[in-house]
């Protein structure tokens, strides 16, 4: 096993993750495992590839055999065959011959392959070997034949095009019109020649090209007919286009018959379609001509597409099909044999084909032409229906309508046509539907024109007219007509919905203000809604609804039947012009009708829009009853009957589970309708003043709001109940319900009259409301082991609002104690509620204790006032004044709240479970306890001694508890309120003293009645230890008395009179005498140590705080605070920890393999609190205030220094001379001498024995008190700056040199404490560095000193983190001080760079050569010298940043050093690479500035270098990297090569030289990339071509050269094409051979 050396002690040890020896961390262990796997993954890729390399050859290999045995056989079969006369056996293909064997065919011996024997096991089946690319088996080609074929075809005939049209525009100006024609006419011959040619010999892909240039000639040729004068002349321009493309098309669709190709077929199509239009052009006068002419234009599409044109023949018969992909050779297995395989007649030498059969293949489509055409076929209709529908809008008599909606009807039957010639669904449906609304549409319109005063109900009638007429035609063709029926509904029936609404909301608005209404105006309201339709609206929606029933599908035929429904009985009130007493009726018994029937609905959906429907005309029909009381009663009344019949239809079994949503809506219509119902009955039945008061008006509110809420209760509990009872409430049911109590709750909050107790009400049935609403929610997301659910929480909120009731009752009847009165109701309903079954009991006990709760915040805030009145008593501390004693309100109704609180906290021990009555009775005992001194009016000093004898009861009682929960409780309980007494107390000093006294004795008294009891609970103290609770109790018992002791102390001598330090020492002292006393009993008591220990760091650190305030010299008070948490705590660690407060000491070993185990417990205790880290907490804080009291010397200490820095090298300013005077002070050396003292005796204590673990404990300290020493003794600059440097000097080698803790260790505060030095060392060094700027050797000496410590630290730290901050911080200091010499000599920061330059250059030099550094577990180190290194070229770049010669010559030496780096052994590729690729950058940056100085302008000279440049990587890198994709190797070099320039074509007016020299080095890569068949210079090249082609052809560029580099490229395409053939048949022949 591989050894390595620990790097903190320097032993050899095996693999592990700590040193066994010293404990360092062992980072090489993670990487030598890292490098094993690395290994190990390395392995399986190339024995993967080793397999797959095995594969390939066996593969080759049997293909190679195959192969040479068909030939063989074939040259063996064609030599008997020469050598006996010739005899044809002429079978249809794919018959077995006669005389073969049923069985496998018999199989041709290999040559020298002996037969295998009988006992011999039967071979595996073999595996048929690929074809396999010629040229490279291993690395295909990435473009495939192709690609290399139809994309140089295709950009010659761009360029080819291009180069046509330029001429056909350019040479008018230099060319007469005829020469001009005569050239076009002979390119157009030529081309068209060719293509024939070229197809016979098998080129059908060329002879396309070529023939859809010759094509695109046609029209070329035909605009220089046309500018020719003879010809052209003032005739009519769109009809002679329009000739052209129609010779177009006949000249393509008779060339596709001559030559079997394709392009001319696209060609005809394409050709045909501008033909009419522009032929009809001037004879076309509006958008009713033009969409008779696209109706011509789709005719003739038509036509097309069921004509021969978009079908084909091969060209040759011999060939594949073209644009298809040809099949891989089939390959044969080994033990089959070539004459078993059936012959075909075509493939026997001499064979003439056989009689009857097909003389040539059958016609097939050309693909996708016929697609193309239907596209265009559709595109014509659309379109033209377009122009129709506009005509039809449009016309403005009935004869321009008429013709609009012939053209209409005929363009929807040509595209019907379209779509039954097509026969692809749902293509008829939506031709037969297009056709069903253009009837309706021209029908409709012609009708409007003709009658305008009855266009609605014309309209309607026409649609159910036609809706008639659907119905007539076949179910088989009736789908598309009926969904075109349901759109014309949904049109017009959103007209008429929208009439339809607004006359139905017009007896609603004419019955507002409700039961108060002016009837006066009903007529004229209802007549203003409706308007000038009158009857007709009503009838319209009739109509439509009866069109619905007739012409839809079944599926949503009751549905749009039952929404026609709806809209009728909105419309007939105000179409009818009903009476305010009969409009509400027919709305209200259409909704009854609507929603009983809807209990007959077969599917949900229909079933929901019954119920939607029934639930709008309810609201609508009881909107149009408020006119009076009378008549909104009777309403309402008939829709609660109505809706609880039907709700109750599924529990009596006369609807289906279907009908769900009618019976939920029914219930919620039900629920709103009730409360309202019996208020308007009340209000009916109420009698009426003629005079409204306010008392009048108050008494006629009350009973009905009274009505009103007994309703909704009713509502909410029948609601509450079937939620319990079935744990589901359907959501319209909740929603009903919620909005009646919601309406209720509104009015009491507004209604006229209502009390504020109204509108407390209303507020709670809102909040049971919306509990109701939300109890499904809540129980969606409630945990499964909740005790509570929705329903008990709705049924809660109920029994608040019944509380509430009755709360309101007692405030009526006794209106003096109304708080005691429900308090003491609360606690008879509680007990009544303790006597029901526990599963019933949830929400009311849930619901009675948030009334209770109510009651207690009321009563709680009174006695709260009280308390803290007694605390607010007027003026300074232990000096108030008594005058106003208390700030509170005191007599009256104020003994309310403390017999309140004492009732509840009764009812909260009967009835809340046991956790919750003991916090809760607590705390109604606390505020009844504070609040009774000002409820009862007694004298000031009574606080104390109440306080006092309320802590004592429950201090005691918390001992006695058996329940530790209620024990803690209690203790609580008693320490507030003697909190409270102490505050209460310091009004004077005496009271005070007793108050404090008071609590220190009932401290002890309660700490040593816990420590007696304890003998009682268990067996034996010692080994058990005493209970948790009574731990508890009495730790805080011993605490508080730890902490009113000094308090009391010091309260006694400022009641003698004794000055402010007396008193603090006295404070101090009495600390400390608490600390012997316990130091004395820790072993008797050995459970109170950790709350001694917080008590006496607390009461010392009050001091503290005193002397703050006192203006004293706090930092010795809290140093001494500090001291003493510390002796503490060291106090409890050499004390055993008892049974109760320790737990086992965890000890692990390292085993040899480097892992963890764990030993047996050694019986050893220890604190669960660590006295280390106690100590730390109980010094934190005093530490702190005392360094708050050094911060003026430490502030001089480290920021005056930076004074420095806007006069550097120019001598120390008068201010660091002498430092400030508040500085000055040698109180701050005794202090920081105490934070090192005490700081030495936690290290010491603590470190269990490990002395070295002091180091960085102590370090802040000492650190700190040499940094003030001289301010504090009056001295300035330099002394200051030198001690800032020995700071840093002693601070950073002390964490460098001391091993820190393991990992594994739980030393966190020494973990802390190495942070605190380093910041401690960061700022003493940052603030000498700042101060030896004030002179030059000051400088130099310090960078040199600080080069020395970080080249300590980097070779002789003792981990690698402090050798890697070395490293760092030794290089940044080089280049400081190179810098620095380099300034002081008088030279120039450029030349300076260097220097900083030569350092980075030595970095790299070291991390390769380095014994060390080359180590596999310092290659983090190494790689921080050597990005040092890095960083230092950016320095150095830098500092030259305005001398671009000298950064040439930086980059340049920077590329040469890089390569150096790139040879560290080692090393891995991609790191090679990467610093071959920024070798690569620095040098031509380099070249780049030296071309700028050299003001060179032309772009290529920056981007052709570099594209050269990347093209040597990639061609370095593909032969390094034979798999290596082209984009990665070619990819970068082309786009810069390219992207620059073709920007500078594109955007600017370029030479003609450089746009000739773009395209032709394009067509180059283009070339290449075919004949290499790569694709990314095929790709580049073709898109860079094809750009400048497109370019020429918009600014009329250069045009000549377009024309032989087409040709090239068409050349170039003929020839891959070629090549592809012959490649082809050569498989096909291998494939057929015998």
């Amino acid at each position: 096993m591989q050894t390595f050396r620990c790097a903190s002690c320097g032993r050899e040890i095996k693999p592990a993750v700590i040193c066994p020896h010293c404990g360092a961390d062992q980072p090489q262990w993670a990487e030598h495992l890292a490098d094993i796997e690395r290994s190990i993954a390395e392995m399986k890729a190339r024995e993967a590839a080793i397999a797959a390399e095995q594969r390939q050859i066996a593969s080759k290999m049997q293909a190679a055999l195959f192969q040479r045995d068909i030939l063989a056989h074939a040259g063996e079969e064609r030599v008997k065959q020469a050598s006996r006369p010739r005899r044809v056996l002429r079978r249809r293909p794919g018959r077995r011959p006669p005389t073969a064997a049923t069985g496998a065919p018999p199989r041709v011996p290999r040559q020298g392959t002996p037969p295998p024997g009988p006992a011999e096991p039967p071979p595996p089946p073999p595996t048929r070997p690929q074809w396999l690319d010629v040229d490279d088996p291993e690395h295909p080609p990435e473009a495939s034949s192709r690609e290399v074929q139809n994309i140089p075809l295709g950009l010659g005939a761009l360029l080819l095009g291009v180069a046509a049209v330029v001429f056909a525009a350019v040479a008018t100006s230099s060319m007469d019109a005829l020469a001009r024609l005569g050239v076009l006419l002979v390119a157009t011959v030529l081309m068209l020649l060719a293509p024939p040619v070229l197809a016979r010999r098998g080129l059908t892909s060329t002879a396309e090209t070529i023939a859809a240039v010759g094509l695109l000639l046609l029209p070329l040729a035909g605009y220089a007919l046309w500018a020719v004068d003879r010809i052209g002349g003032p005739g009519s321009g769109p009809a002679f286009a329009g000739s052209i493309f129609l010779v177009t098309a006949v000249v393509s669709v008779g060339y596709a018959y001559g030559t079997g190709l394709r392009a001319p077929r696209f060609a005809t199509v394409l050709a045909a379609q501008p033909v009419l239009p522009l032929l009809a052009y001037e004879r076309i006068t509006g958008p009713a001509g033009w969409a008779l002419v696209l109706t011509v234009v789709a005719v003739v599409d038509l036509a097309l597409a069921r004509s021969a044109v978009v079908v084909e023949r091969p060209v040759r018969r011999d060939l594949p099909t073209p644009g298809g992909t040809p099949a891989p050779p089939r390959q044969r297995g080994a033990d089959e044999r070539p004459e078993a395989d059936p012959e075909e007649s075509a493939e026997v030498l001499g064979a003439e084909p056989v009689d009857g059969a097909d003389p040539g293949p059958p016609a097939r489509p050309v693909p996708w032409l016929r697609e193309l055409t239907w596209l265009l076929h559709g595109v014509a209709v659309a379109v033209a229906l377009a122009y129709a529908v506009t005509a039809l809008l449009r016309a403005d008599t009935v004869s321009a309508a008429a013709a609009a909606g012939a053209v209409l009807l005929l363009g929807a039957l040509v595209g019907l046509a379209g779509t039954l010639v097509l026969r692809r669904p749902p293509l008829p449906d939506l031709g037969a539907g297009i056709v069903t609304l253009a009837v309706i549409g021209a029908l409709g319109r012609v009708a409007s024109l003709a009658f305008p005063g009855r266009s609605l109900l014309l309209i309607a009638a026409v649609i159910a007219l036609t809706g008639f007429a659907v119905r007539a035609v076949p179910e088989a063709a009736r789908r598309g007509p009926q969904l075109a029926s349901a759109v014309a509904l949904t049109v017009s029936g959103l007209v008429v919905a929208g009439g339809a609404l607004r006359a139905g909301l017009a007896p609603v608005r004419a019955s507002l203000p409700a039961w108060s209404a002016e009837l006066d105006r009903w007529h004229a309201e209802l007549a203003a809604a409706v308007g000038p339709t009158g009857w007709q609206l009503a009838a319209s929606a009739l109509l439509l609804t009866i069109a619905a029933v007739i012409a839809l599908p079944p599926e949503i035929r009751r549905e749009f039947a039952v929404v026609g429904a709806a809209l009728t009985a909105l419309a007939v009130p105000a179409s009818l012009g009903l009476g305010w007493a009969a409009a509400c009726w027919p709305v209200l018994l259409t909704a009854v009708g609507i929603g009983v029937l809807g209990l007959s609905a077969g599917t949900r959906r229909a079933a929901l829009v019954h119920a939607v429907a029934a639930a709008g005309l309810g609201l609508v029909g009881a909107g149009a009853a408020l006119a009076r009381p009378a008549l909104t009663a009777a309403a309402l009344t008939l829709l609660f009957l109505a809706g609880a019949l039907v709700s109750l239809a599924p529990r009596v079994r006369i609807a289906s589970t279907t009908t769900d949503p009618v019976s939920a809506w029914a219930a919620g219509g039900a629920a709103f309708a009730l409360p309202g119902a019996v208020a308007a009955f009340v209000a009916t039945t109420e009698p009426t003043a003629p005079v409204l008061t306010p008392a009048n008006l108050r008494e006629l509110t009350v009973p009905i709001l009274a009505a009103s809420f007994l309703a909704a209760c009713v509502t909410l509990g029948y609601a509450a109940v079937v939620q319990v009872a079935q744990r589901h409430l359907s959501a319209p049911h909740a929603v009903g319900t919620m909005l009646g109590a919601v309406a209720v709750a509104a009015a009491g909050f507004g209604a006229p009259g209502a009390t504020s107790a109204d509108a407390w009400v209303g507020g709670l049935l809102l909040l049971a409301a919306a509990l109701l609403a939300l109890a499904p929610r809540v129980d969606a997301g409630r945990r499964s082991d909740a005790a509570l659910d929705g329903s008990d929480l709705a049924l809660a909120a109920t029994t608040v609002a019944l509380i509430a009731t009755l709360a309101r009752i007692a405030a009526v009847l006794a209106p003096g104690g109304q708080l005691v009165v429900a308090a003491a109701l609360v606690l008879v309903v509680a007990v009544a509620a303790r006597a029901m079954p526990e599963e019933w009991r949830r929400g009311p006990v849930l619901g009675m204790a948030v009334g209770a709760t109510l009651i207690g915040l009321i009563a709680g805030w009174s006695a709260l006032r009280g308390g803290l009145g007694v605390l607010a008593t007027p003026g300074p501390i232990w000096a108030g004044d008594l005058t106003g004693w208390p700030a509170a309100p005191t007599g009256g109704a104020t003994w309310q709240a403390p017999v309140a609180l004492a009732l509840l906290a009764v009812a909260a021990g009967i009835l809340l479970p046991a956790p919750w009555r003991y916090d809760v009775s607590g705390v109604a005992a606390v505020l009844a306890t504070i609040g009774a001194p000002a409820a009862f009016d007694l004298p000031w000093w009574s606080p104390v001694l109440v306080g006092a004898m309320a802590a004592t009861v429950f201090g005691m009682v918390a001992v006695a508890s058996a329940d530790p929960r209620a024990a803690l409780s209690r203790a609580t309980v008693a320490g507030v309120v003697a909190l409270h007494a102490a505050g209460a107390g310091l009004v004077r000093p005496w009271t005070t003293a007793l108050a404090l006294g008071s609590i220190a004795l009932i401290g002890i008294v309660v700490a040593a009645l816990a420590r007696s009891l304890a003998p009682t609970l268990v067996e034996d103290v010692r080994s058990e230890g005493l209970p948790a609770h009574l731990v508890q109790v009495g730790g805080a018992a011993v605490g508080a008395a730890l902490l009113a002791l000094p308090g009391a102390v010091a309260a006694l001598a400022a009641e003698f009179g004794h000055s402010a330090q007396v008193v603090l020492t006295a404070a101090l002292a009495a600390s400390s005498l608490g600390l012997a006393a316990v130091a004395a009993l820790r072993q008797q008591v050995p459970q109170y140590l950790p709350y001694a220990s917080v008590a006496v760091a607390g009461g010392a650190t009050v001091s503290a705080i005193a002397a703050v305030v006192t203006d004293l010299p706090s930092g010795v008070y809290a140093a001494a605070a500090a001291l003493l948490g510390v002796l503490a705590e060291l106090v409890r660690a050499a004390t055993v920890p008892p049974a109760g407060s320790a737990q086992p000491v965890r000890r692990w070993s390292v085993l040899l393999d480097g892992a963890l185990r764990r030993l047996p417990d050694d019986g050893q205790l220890r604190w669960r609190v660590s006295p280390a880290a106690g100590a730390l907490a109980a010094a934190a804080l005093p530490t702190v205030l005392a360094l708050v009291t050094l911060a003026p010397p430490l502030l001089v200490a480290l920021v005056e220094p930076f004074r420095v820095l806007p006069r550097v090298w120019q001598g120390p300013p008068p201010e660091l001379l002498t430092p400030p005077a508040e500085a000055i002070d040698a109180t701050h050396v005794l202090t920081a001498a105490l934070l090192t003292m005490a700081a030495a005796l936690a290290a010491t204590g603590f470190s269990d024995g490990r002395r070295s673990r002091a180091v960085p404990v102590v370090l802040p300290g000492v650190a700190v008190t040499l940094l003030i020493t001289p301010i504090a003794l009056g001295h300035g600059w330099p002394e200051s700056c030198l001690a800032g440097l020995a700071v840093f000097t002693l601070a950073m080698l002390g964490l460098a040199l001391t091993p820190p803790p393991a990992l594994a260790e739980p030393a966190r505060s020494l973990r802390v404490a190495r942070v605190l030095v380093f910041v401690i060392g960061l700022a003493a060094g940052g603030a000498g560095l700042a101060g030896s700027l004030a002179t030059r050797q000051l400088t130099l000496v310090t960078l040199g000193g600080a080069v020395g410590v970080g080249v300590v630290a980097a070779l002789f730290g003792t981990t690698q983190r402090a050798r890697i901050l070395g490293w760092l911080f030794a290089s940044l200091m080089a280049e400081l001080f190179v810098l620095t010499l380099g300034l002081v000599a008088g030279l120039a920061p450029v030349w300076s760079a260097f220097g900083v330059l030569a350092v980075g250059a030595a970095l790299q030099v070291f991390a390769a050569t380095l014994p060390r550094l080359r180590q596999p577990e310092a290659y983090r180190e190494a790689a921080t010298v050597e990005w040092s290194g890095y960083a230092a070229a950016l320095i150095a770049l830098a500092l030259a940043y305005d001398s671009p010669r000298h950064i040439a010559a930086l980059l340049a030496a920077w590329g040469a050093v890089l390569g150096v780096a790139a040879s560290r052994p080692g090393r891995r590729p991609v790191e090679r690479r990467i610093l071959f690729w920024a070798v690569v950058a620095c040098e031509i940056t380099a070249w780049w500035i030296l071309m700028r100085t050299a003001d060179v302008a032309l772009p290529e000279a920056y981007t052709l270098p570099f594209a050269a440049l990347a093209l040597l990587v990639g061609v370095l890198e593909l032969r390094h990297r034979p798999d290596l994709s082209s984009w990665v190797a070619y990819g970068p070099a082309l786009v810069a090569a390219f992207v620059p320039t073709l920007a500078i074509v594109l955007a600017t007016d370029s030479s003609m030289l450089r746009q000739v020299l773009l395209l032709l080095s394009a067509v180059a890569v283009l070339i290449f990339g075919s004949m290499t068949r790569q694709q990314a210079p095929v790709i580049v090249g073709a898109t860079v071509t094809a750009v400048a082609a497109v370019h020429a052809l918009f600014s009329l560029g250069p045009w000549l050269v377009l024309i032989p580099v087409g040709f090239v490229l068409l050349v170039l395409g003929a020839s891959n094409e070629r090549r592809r053939r012959a490649q082809e048949r050569l498989q096909t022949a291998l494939r057929g051979m015998r």
